[in-house]
Protein backbone atom coordinates (compact mmCIF):
# COMPACT_ATOMS: atom_id res chain seq x y z
CA UNK A 1 0.00 0.00 0.00
CA UNK A 2 0.76 3.91 -0.21
CA UNK A 3 1.89 3.16 3.20
CA UNK A 4 4.26 0.54 2.57
CA UNK A 5 5.50 2.49 -0.14
CA UNK A 6 6.57 5.50 1.60
CA UNK A 7 8.09 3.66 4.41
CA UNK A 8 10.64 1.92 2.67
CA UNK A 9 11.41 5.06 0.37
CA UNK A 10 12.74 6.54 3.54
CA UNK A 11 14.36 3.80 4.23
CA UNK A 12 16.10 3.31 1.04
CA UNK A 13 17.12 7.59 1.12
CA UNK A 14 18.00 6.44 4.90
CA UNK A 15 20.25 3.89 3.15
CA UNK A 16 21.80 5.84 0.47
CA UNK A 17 22.52 8.66 3.46
CA UNK A 18 24.68 6.39 5.34
CA UNK A 19 26.56 4.61 1.80
CA UNK A 20 26.73 8.76 1.87
CA UNK A 21 28.66 8.81 4.90
CA UNK A 22 30.41 5.76 4.47
CA UNK A 23 32.02 6.55 1.56
CA UNK A 24 33.40 9.87 2.69
CA UNK A 25 35.02 8.36 6.21
CA UNK A 26 37.02 6.10 3.37
CA UNK A 27 38.14 9.26 1.52
CA UNK A 28 38.05 12.10 3.76
CA UNK A 29 38.99 14.57 0.40
CA UNK A 30 35.94 13.55 -1.35
CA UNK A 31 34.43 16.88 -1.13
CA UNK A 32 37.82 18.76 -1.85
CA UNK A 33 37.60 18.53 -5.54
CA UNK A 34 34.11 19.77 -5.23
CA UNK A 35 35.16 23.00 -3.26
CA UNK A 36 38.06 23.84 -5.83
CA UNK A 37 35.77 23.53 -8.38
CA UNK A 38 33.31 25.92 -7.02
CA UNK A 39 35.98 28.27 -5.84
CA UNK A 40 36.77 28.23 -9.16
CA UNK A 41 33.58 28.66 -11.06
CA UNK A 42 32.47 31.41 -8.50
CA UNK A 43 36.20 33.52 -9.64
CA UNK A 44 37.24 33.11 -5.85
CA UNK A 45 39.94 34.55 -4.36
CA UNK A 46 42.82 32.56 -4.42
CA UNK A 47 43.58 34.09 -0.74
CA UNK A 48 40.31 32.78 0.96
CA UNK A 49 39.99 29.37 -1.05
CA UNK A 50 43.73 28.68 0.25
CA UNK A 51 42.15 29.45 3.60
CA UNK A 52 39.44 27.42 3.27
CA UNK A 53 41.35 24.26 2.36
CA UNK A 54 43.60 25.16 5.23
CA UNK A 55 40.63 25.02 7.34
CA UNK A 56 39.55 21.58 6.37
CA UNK A 57 42.75 20.45 7.00
CA UNK A 58 44.57 19.39 3.34
CA UNK A 59 46.56 16.95 4.14
CA UNK A 60 48.84 17.77 1.51
CA UNK A 61 49.16 21.24 3.33
CA UNK A 62 49.81 19.38 6.25
CA UNK A 63 52.58 17.45 5.22
CA UNK A 64 54.50 20.53 3.65
CA UNK A 65 54.03 22.79 7.15
CA UNK A 66 55.49 19.38 8.75
CA UNK A 67 58.43 19.20 6.32
CA UNK A 68 59.26 22.89 6.35
CA UNK A 69 58.92 22.88 10.36
CA UNK A 70 62.89 23.31 11.56
CA UNK A 71 61.46 22.45 14.90
CA UNK A 72 62.09 19.05 16.31
CA UNK A 73 61.04 17.29 19.33
CA UNK A 74 65.65 16.41 19.58
CA UNK A 75 66.30 19.66 18.19
CA UNK A 76 66.19 21.18 22.17
CA UNK A 77 64.46 24.47 21.32
CA UNK A 78 62.36 26.22 23.45
CA UNK A 79 58.45 24.75 22.82
CA UNK A 80 56.04 27.25 24.23
CA UNK A 81 53.18 24.45 24.22
CA UNK A 82 54.99 21.67 25.84
CA UNK A 83 53.71 22.45 29.04
CA UNK A 84 51.12 19.71 29.05
CA UNK A 85 53.54 17.30 29.00
CA UNK A 86 52.79 13.44 28.00
CA UNK A 87 49.75 13.21 29.73
CA UNK A 88 48.28 16.87 30.15
CA UNK A 89 46.36 17.85 32.88
CA UNK A 90 44.66 21.07 33.55
CA UNK A 91 44.59 22.67 37.04
CA UNK A 92 41.03 24.60 38.13
CA UNK A 93 41.75 27.78 38.85
CA UNK A 94 40.13 29.77 41.82
CA UNK A 95 36.28 30.40 42.05
CA UNK A 96 34.95 33.48 40.93
CA UNK A 97 35.03 36.38 43.90
CA UNK A 98 31.59 37.41 45.29
CA UNK A 99 28.86 39.06 42.95
CA UNK A 100 26.74 41.86 44.98
CA UNK A 101 23.48 41.36 45.13
CA UNK A 102 22.74 43.88 42.90
CA UNK A 103 24.82 42.28 40.45
CA UNK A 104 23.48 38.94 40.81
CA UNK A 105 20.09 40.49 40.23
CA UNK A 106 21.31 42.37 36.86
CA UNK A 107 22.46 38.68 35.26
CA UNK A 108 18.74 37.12 36.90
CA UNK A 109 17.47 39.71 34.58
CA UNK A 110 20.01 39.22 31.64
CA UNK A 111 19.07 35.26 31.64
CA UNK A 112 15.44 36.08 31.69
CA UNK A 113 14.00 35.82 28.05
CA UNK A 114 17.77 34.60 26.86
CA UNK A 115 16.59 31.65 25.65
CA UNK A 116 13.84 33.94 22.77
CA UNK A 117 16.54 36.16 21.82
CA UNK A 118 19.42 35.05 19.04
CA UNK A 119 21.47 37.86 19.83
CA UNK A 120 22.08 37.69 23.70
CA UNK A 121 24.50 39.48 24.64
CA UNK A 122 26.96 37.49 26.01
CA UNK A 123 30.05 39.59 26.39
CA UNK A 124 27.58 41.48 28.66
CA UNK A 125 26.92 38.64 30.93
CA UNK A 126 30.88 38.34 30.90
CA UNK A 127 31.19 41.11 32.33
CA UNK A 128 28.54 40.96 35.02
CA UNK A 129 29.75 37.85 36.17
CA UNK A 130 33.41 38.56 36.30
CA UNK A 131 34.57 36.57 33.21
CA UNK A 132 32.49 33.51 34.50
CA UNK A 133 29.31 33.17 31.97
CA UNK A 134 29.57 29.79 31.70
CA UNK A 135 28.72 28.91 35.27
CA UNK A 136 25.45 31.56 35.40
CA UNK A 137 24.11 30.20 31.99
CA UNK A 138 25.00 26.73 32.52
CA UNK A 139 22.81 26.96 35.63
CA UNK A 140 20.60 28.98 34.17
CA UNK A 141 19.92 26.53 30.72
CA UNK A 142 20.36 22.86 33.63
CA UNK A 143 17.18 24.66 35.70
CA UNK A 144 15.60 25.56 32.55
CA UNK A 145 15.51 22.11 30.78
CA UNK A 146 14.81 20.32 34.49
CA UNK A 147 18.00 18.47 34.12
CA UNK A 148 19.07 17.80 37.30
CA UNK A 149 15.79 16.24 37.71
CA UNK A 150 16.70 14.24 34.82
CA UNK A 151 20.06 13.54 35.63
CA UNK A 152 19.52 13.29 39.65
CA UNK A 153 21.95 15.58 40.49
CA UNK A 154 22.44 18.23 43.21
CA UNK A 155 22.46 21.98 42.88
CA UNK A 156 26.19 22.18 44.49
CA UNK A 157 27.53 19.24 42.26
CA UNK A 158 26.37 21.48 39.29
CA UNK A 159 27.78 23.76 40.42
CA UNK A 160 31.07 22.18 41.36
CA UNK A 161 31.08 20.85 37.72
CA UNK A 162 30.26 23.97 35.67
CA UNK A 163 33.31 25.81 37.96
CA UNK A 164 35.19 22.61 37.19
CA UNK A 165 34.52 23.15 33.23
CA UNK A 166 34.65 27.07 33.42
CA UNK A 167 38.40 27.18 35.13
CA UNK A 168 39.81 24.70 33.19
CA UNK A 169 39.43 27.18 29.59
CA UNK A 170 42.30 29.40 29.28
CA UNK A 171 41.70 32.95 28.51
CA UNK A 172 42.67 32.59 25.11
CA UNK A 173 41.04 35.43 23.29
CA UNK A 174 38.60 33.44 21.62
CA UNK A 175 38.85 30.12 22.67
CA UNK A 176 37.73 30.62 26.55
CA UNK A 177 34.93 30.14 28.15
CA UNK A 178 32.73 33.21 26.97
CA UNK A 179 32.74 31.08 23.59
CA UNK A 180 31.75 27.90 25.38
CA UNK A 181 29.05 30.09 26.95
CA UNK A 182 27.62 30.94 23.65
CA UNK A 183 27.33 28.22 21.82
CA UNK A 184 25.20 26.88 25.22
CA UNK A 185 23.01 29.56 24.44
CA UNK A 186 22.94 29.06 20.53
CA UNK A 187 22.19 25.15 20.77
CA UNK A 188 19.47 25.58 23.66
CA UNK A 189 18.00 28.29 21.84
CA UNK A 190 17.83 25.52 18.69
CA UNK A 191 16.61 22.56 20.86
CA UNK A 192 13.64 25.13 21.59
CA UNK A 193 12.46 25.04 17.87
CA UNK A 194 9.15 23.47 17.55
CA UNK A 195 10.80 20.87 15.07
CA UNK A 196 13.31 19.88 17.79
CA UNK A 197 10.88 18.21 20.01
CA UNK A 198 9.85 14.91 18.36
CA UNK A 199 13.79 14.30 18.23
CA UNK A 200 15.50 15.98 21.44
CA UNK A 201 14.23 13.85 24.98
CA UNK A 202 15.22 14.79 28.51
CA UNK A 203 18.83 12.70 27.70
CA UNK A 204 19.93 14.29 24.52
CA UNK A 205 19.18 17.80 25.64
CA UNK A 206 21.69 16.89 28.67
CA UNK A 207 24.48 15.50 26.51
CA UNK A 208 23.89 18.57 24.10
CA UNK A 209 24.29 20.90 26.67
CA UNK A 210 27.36 19.28 28.50
CA UNK A 211 29.02 18.87 24.91
CA UNK A 212 28.34 22.35 24.42
CA UNK A 213 29.75 23.33 27.73
CA UNK A 214 33.23 21.31 27.24
CA UNK A 215 33.79 21.97 23.57
CA UNK A 216 36.60 23.56 23.67
CA UNK A 217 38.01 22.70 27.11
CA UNK A 218 41.28 23.67 27.83
CA UNK A 219 42.19 24.86 24.02
CA UNK A 220 45.61 25.84 23.84
CA UNK A 221 44.48 28.52 21.17
CA UNK A 222 46.16 27.15 18.00
CA UNK A 223 44.84 25.08 15.20
CA UNK A 224 45.09 21.13 14.91
CA UNK A 225 47.57 21.98 12.25
CA UNK A 226 49.68 23.62 13.97
CA UNK A 227 49.71 20.74 16.93
CA UNK A 228 50.60 18.52 14.29
CA UNK A 229 53.66 20.33 12.29
CA UNK A 230 55.06 21.38 15.75
CA UNK A 231 54.85 17.81 16.88
CA UNK A 232 52.99 18.60 20.28
CA UNK A 233 52.57 16.13 22.77
CA UNK A 234 48.90 16.50 22.35
CA UNK A 235 49.01 15.13 18.18
CA UNK A 236 51.35 12.85 19.52
CA UNK A 237 49.02 11.69 21.88
CA UNK A 238 46.12 11.34 19.53
CA UNK A 239 47.85 10.43 16.53
CA UNK A 240 47.37 13.81 14.74
CA UNK A 241 43.40 12.96 14.11
CA UNK A 242 41.15 15.20 15.54
CA UNK A 243 44.11 16.27 18.38
CA UNK A 244 42.18 19.18 19.57
CA UNK A 245 38.61 17.76 20.08
CA UNK A 246 39.90 14.31 21.09
CA UNK A 247 41.31 16.48 23.85
CA UNK A 248 38.79 18.38 25.14
CA UNK A 249 36.56 15.44 25.49
CA UNK A 250 38.63 13.27 27.35
CA UNK A 251 40.08 15.96 29.76
CA UNK A 252 36.40 17.08 30.33
CA UNK A 253 35.66 12.96 32.11
CA UNK A 254 38.69 12.75 33.03
CA UNK A 255 37.75 15.98 35.62
CA UNK A 256 34.41 14.80 35.90
CA UNK A 257 35.57 11.50 37.40
CA UNK A 258 38.92 12.33 39.20
CA UNK A 259 39.11 15.79 40.15
CA UNK A 260 41.56 15.51 43.33
CA UNK A 261 40.16 16.96 46.77
CA UNK A 262 43.46 19.46 45.91
CA UNK A 263 42.11 20.51 43.47
CA UNK A 264 38.58 20.77 44.42
CA UNK A 265 40.51 23.12 47.66
CA UNK A 266 42.17 25.12 44.80
CA UNK A 267 38.91 25.92 43.37
CA UNK A 268 37.21 27.33 46.66
CA UNK A 269 34.79 24.28 46.82
CA UNK A 270 33.89 21.61 49.29
CA UNK A 271 36.20 18.40 48.47
CA UNK A 272 33.75 16.00 47.00
CA UNK A 273 32.96 14.61 43.51
CA UNK A 274 31.93 16.91 40.41
CA UNK A 275 30.44 13.79 38.73
CA UNK A 276 26.87 15.39 37.47
CA UNK A 277 26.35 11.72 35.71
CA UNK A 278 27.06 9.39 39.12
CA UNK A 279 23.47 8.51 40.19
CA UNK A 280 22.46 7.20 36.76
CA UNK A 281 22.12 3.80 35.96
CA UNK A 282 25.62 2.51 34.45
CA UNK A 283 24.05 1.65 30.89
CA UNK A 284 22.53 5.74 30.76
CA UNK A 285 25.64 7.02 31.81
CA UNK A 286 27.39 4.93 29.51
CA UNK A 287 24.77 5.83 26.27
CA UNK A 288 25.09 10.17 27.53
CA UNK A 289 28.72 8.97 27.53
CA UNK A 290 29.32 8.24 24.04
CA UNK A 291 26.51 10.97 22.63
CA UNK A 292 29.06 13.82 24.31
CA UNK A 293 32.02 12.12 23.10
CA UNK A 294 30.23 12.01 19.20
CA UNK A 295 29.10 15.55 19.30
CA UNK A 296 32.04 17.17 20.44
CA UNK A 297 34.19 15.13 18.08
CA UNK A 298 32.01 16.50 14.95
CA UNK A 299 33.51 20.26 15.52
CA UNK A 300 36.58 19.38 14.11
CA UNK A 301 36.49 21.40 10.74
CA UNK A 302 38.31 18.73 8.69
CA UNK A 303 35.65 16.77 8.84
CA UNK A 304 32.52 19.04 8.27
CA UNK A 305 31.26 17.89 4.74
CA UNK A 306 30.91 14.43 6.18
CA UNK A 307 28.21 15.68 8.51
CA UNK A 308 26.61 18.41 6.64
CA UNK A 309 26.28 16.50 3.00
CA UNK A 310 24.77 13.63 5.09
CA UNK A 311 22.13 16.07 6.89
CA UNK A 312 21.15 17.58 3.98
CA UNK A 313 20.35 14.19 1.84
CA UNK A 314 18.10 13.12 5.21
CA UNK A 315 16.52 16.74 5.49
CA UNK A 316 15.97 17.15 1.85
CA UNK A 317 14.54 13.51 1.16
CA UNK A 318 12.02 14.10 4.42
CA UNK A 319 13.89 10.94 5.73
CA UNK A 320 15.22 12.33 9.12
CA UNK A 321 12.97 10.21 11.97
CA UNK A 322 12.88 10.91 15.36
CA UNK A 323 12.93 7.39 16.98
CA UNK A 324 16.12 6.61 14.71
CA UNK A 325 18.78 7.49 17.52
CA UNK A 326 21.31 7.58 14.87
CA UNK A 327 19.43 10.47 13.14
CA UNK A 328 18.94 12.16 16.81
CA UNK A 329 22.81 12.07 17.09
CA UNK A 330 23.60 13.71 13.83
CA UNK A 331 21.22 16.11 14.41
CA UNK A 332 22.35 17.55 17.99
CA UNK A 333 26.11 17.21 15.98
CA UNK A 334 24.85 19.35 13.48
CA UNK A 335 23.32 22.11 16.03
CA UNK A 336 26.60 21.70 17.86
CA UNK A 337 28.54 22.62 14.91
CA UNK A 338 25.54 25.82 13.86
CA UNK A 339 26.37 26.58 17.34
CA UNK A 340 30.13 26.26 17.14
CA UNK A 341 30.38 29.03 14.03
CA UNK A 342 27.46 31.34 14.71
CA UNK A 343 29.17 34.33 15.45
CA UNK A 344 28.50 35.62 11.46
CA UNK A 345 24.67 35.07 12.14
CA UNK A 346 24.46 37.51 15.06
CA UNK A 347 23.67 40.98 14.66
CA UNK A 348 27.05 42.82 13.43
CA UNK A 349 27.94 44.58 17.09
CA UNK A 350 28.43 40.74 18.15
CA UNK A 351 29.34 39.26 15.13
CA UNK A 352 32.35 42.25 14.63
CA UNK A 353 33.83 41.37 18.56
CA UNK A 354 33.54 37.74 18.06
CA UNK A 355 35.94 38.40 14.90
CA UNK A 356 38.25 40.64 16.92
CA UNK A 357 38.75 37.75 19.29
CA UNK A 358 39.48 35.16 16.75
CA UNK A 359 41.92 37.32 14.76
CA UNK A 360 44.19 37.89 17.94
CA UNK A 361 44.12 34.61 18.38
CA UNK A 362 45.02 33.67 14.95
CA UNK A 363 47.71 36.21 15.33
CA UNK A 364 48.86 35.01 17.85
CA UNK A 365 49.42 31.66 16.20
CA UNK A 366 50.96 33.37 13.45
CA UNK A 367 53.44 34.95 15.74
CA UNK A 368 54.31 31.82 16.92
CA UNK A 369 54.85 30.08 12.93
CA UNK A 370 57.12 33.08 12.26
CA UNK A 371 59.21 32.62 15.50
CA UNK A 372 59.65 28.97 14.43
CA UNK A 373 60.47 29.87 11.04
CA UNK A 374 57.27 28.41 9.95
CA UNK A 375 55.02 29.03 7.10
CA UNK A 376 52.34 31.86 8.58
CA UNK A 377 48.99 30.50 7.88
CA UNK A 378 46.35 32.39 5.68
CA UNK A 379 45.12 35.05 7.10
CA UNK A 380 46.92 34.54 10.34
CA UNK A 381 50.41 37.29 9.36
CA UNK A 382 49.75 40.52 11.80
CA UNK A 383 51.73 42.24 9.22
CA UNK A 384 49.40 41.56 6.43
CA UNK A 385 45.76 41.85 8.20
CA UNK A 386 43.10 41.15 5.41
CA UNK A 387 39.84 40.38 8.08
CA UNK A 388 37.06 41.31 5.55
CA UNK A 389 38.19 38.83 3.16
CA UNK A 390 38.71 36.52 5.79
CA UNK A 391 35.30 36.87 7.15
CA UNK A 392 33.42 35.98 4.00
CA UNK A 393 35.97 33.01 2.74
CA UNK A 394 34.35 31.65 6.32
CA UNK A 395 30.96 32.80 5.43
CA UNK A 396 30.52 31.32 1.65
CA UNK A 397 32.42 28.03 2.60
CA UNK A 398 31.53 27.07 5.85
CA UNK A 399 28.53 29.11 7.86
CA UNK A 400 26.47 29.91 5.04
CA UNK A 401 26.10 26.12 3.60
CA UNK A 402 25.58 24.75 6.68
CA UNK A 403 22.91 27.37 8.12
CA UNK A 404 21.38 27.25 4.41
CA UNK A 405 21.27 22.71 5.05
CA UNK A 406 19.79 23.68 9.51
CA UNK A 407 16.82 26.33 7.26
CA UNK A 408 15.87 23.12 5.05
CA UNK A 409 14.19 21.53 8.22
CA UNK A 410 14.06 24.36 10.81
CA UNK A 411 12.87 27.80 11.31
CA UNK A 412 15.73 30.09 10.95
CA UNK A 413 14.78 32.52 8.27
CA UNK A 414 15.56 35.63 10.23
CA UNK A 415 19.21 33.99 11.40
CA UNK A 416 19.77 33.64 7.70
CA UNK A 417 18.76 37.41 6.83
CA UNK A 418 21.28 38.62 9.30
CA UNK A 419 24.19 36.07 8.16
CA UNK A 420 23.34 37.61 4.35
CA UNK A 421 23.69 40.99 5.55
CA UNK A 422 26.59 40.55 7.41
CA UNK A 423 28.31 39.12 4.85
CA UNK A 424 27.25 42.19 2.87
CA UNK A 425 28.91 44.59 5.43
CA UNK A 426 32.18 42.31 4.96
CA UNK A 427 32.17 43.02 1.13
CA UNK A 428 31.57 46.53 1.25
CA UNK A 429 34.63 46.74 3.88
CA UNK A 430 36.91 44.27 1.42
CA UNK A 431 35.51 46.81 -1.68
CA UNK A 432 36.95 50.00 0.07
CA UNK A 433 40.33 48.50 1.11
CA UNK A 434 39.57 48.17 4.71
CA UNK A 435 41.80 45.36 6.00
CA UNK A 436 41.44 46.02 10.14
CA UNK A 437 38.46 46.00 12.17
CA UNK A 438 37.89 49.48 14.40
CA UNK A 439 36.24 47.81 17.52
CA UNK A 440 38.65 46.82 20.17
CA UNK A 441 38.84 43.24 22.24
CA UNK A 442 36.47 43.54 25.26
CA UNK A 443 38.83 41.60 27.75
CA UNK A 444 37.71 38.24 28.12
CA UNK A 445 39.85 38.75 31.53
CA UNK A 446 38.77 36.28 34.69
CA UNK A 447 38.10 38.11 38.62
CA UNK A 448 39.41 35.11 40.40
CA UNK A 449 41.95 33.89 38.44
CA UNK A 450 45.57 34.08 39.61
CA UNK A 451 47.44 36.50 37.91
CA UNK A 452 45.05 36.83 35.19
CA UNK A 453 47.82 35.22 32.95
CA UNK A 454 46.56 33.99 29.43
CA UNK A 455 47.53 30.41 29.62
CA UNK A 456 48.31 28.19 32.89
Amino acid sequence: GGKDYAAQSRKIASSLADASLLLLSKQSALFQPDLQKTAQNAQVDGQINQYVMQMLNNHASDRKLAEDSRLSVASGRSHDLAKFKQHPKIAPRMAPTLISSEMAEEIRDLLQGSLGNWNFDIFELERLSGGHPLLHIGTYLFEHFQLTSTLQVSEMTLSRWLLSVESSYLNNPYHNSTHAADVMHAVAFLLMREESKGFIGDFEAAAMLVAAAIHDLGHVGVTNQFLVATKHPLAVMYNDKSVLENFHVAEAFRQMWGMSDAAAKDSQLEAGSCDIFAALDETVQRGIRQRVINIVLATDVSQHFQYLERFKTLAHTDSLHPDDSDHQLLLLQIFMKAGDVCNPTKEFALCEQWTARITEEFFRQGDQEAARDLPVSTFMDRSMPSIPKSQIGFIDFIVAPLWKAVESYFSVEEIILVLVKNRSTWQEQHERGVTTLSVQISSPHRQGAPGGKEDR
